[in-house]
């Protein structure tokens, strides 16, 4: 059994720390890949003890050993999959997403964005790169926007309740410099927060205004790993072409 049906099937035996570093694992495999076990922690904010923890429930000695395990996993699944069924799992992937989009209102989406003081977009880990990629697009637009590092956000430099700031987070991963400032903000200087995400236990969904849920490879179970970006991108150049659409009729 690879680590990947270990994790769907003790799932339900997850706290809340376990499941933080399930989506931290299933929404950044190539860090897991890549990165120590010490730095997996620092990255996402979990303690490395947890991270061994977590190894350890699924089965395997250590993180040493979950890892090698996902990369023979990846080895063995890259030598049975053609590109062709890659491109599959995509095709089906990407075909739910304007259901999505539907689900969310993303009239109200646009209105909010097109009629804000300006736009401010933040992201975790590989999630920053869609942020930037929807800050690019807005200011190519003429819509006053700005990208900011997650780590570096606050509410309490200049964004007022007349700004939107939006959040993408493939996973469940706890902004805690978000949060904080949040609680320490009053309303009346709170901006519109629009979270788009892959997770429905995202902890900021009952913390902000608007969610937009975008399917991904983990929530849709299917056993072929697909990059999560992918979900955002497709969203991006959606929304960016209602967008535009709503520019040119207001010029």
């Amino acid at each position: 059994m690879n680590p990947f049906e270990q994790m769907q099937i003790k799932q339900g035996a997850f706290t809340a720390t376990d499941q933080q570093v399930y989506e931290a694992f299933i929404n950044n495999v190539d860090a897991v890949l890549r990165a120590s076990a010490t730095a997996l922690a620092e990255d996402f904010g979990i303690s490395q003890p947890a991270i061994t923890r977590f190894c350890q429930k699924l089965g395997y000695r250590g993180f040493s050993d979950f890892r090698s395990a996902v990369y023979q996993h990846h080895k063995s699944a890259g030598e049975s999959s053609s590109p062709s069924a890659a491109i599959e799992w995509y095709c089906k992937l990407l075909q739910l997403i304007p259901a999505a989009m539907e689900d969310a209102d993303m009239s109200l989406l646009v209105e909010r964005l097109t009629t804000s003081r300006r736009i401010v977009t933040t992201g975790f880990h590989k999630s920053a790169l869609s942020a930037q990629l929807l800050n690019f697009n807005l200011l190519k637009l003429g819509i006053i926007s700005s990208f900011a590092p997650y780590d570096q956000l606050s509410v309490e430099q200049g964004i007022t309740d007349e700004d939107t700031l939006v959040i993408f987070s493939a996973g469940s991963r706890v902004y805690k410099d978000i949060l904080n400032a949040l609680a320490d903000t009053s309303d009346e200087r709170k901006p519109h927060i629009v979270l788009i995400t892959m997770s429905r236990k995202n902890p900021l969904n009952a913390k902000v205004n608007q969610v937009v849920w975008l399917p991904n490879y983990q929530n849709q179970n299917y056993s072929q790993y697909l990059e999560t970006q992918v979900s955002f991108m497709v969203f991006i150049d959606l929304l960016t072409s209602a967008l535009a659409q709503r520019t040119s009729q207001q010029s």
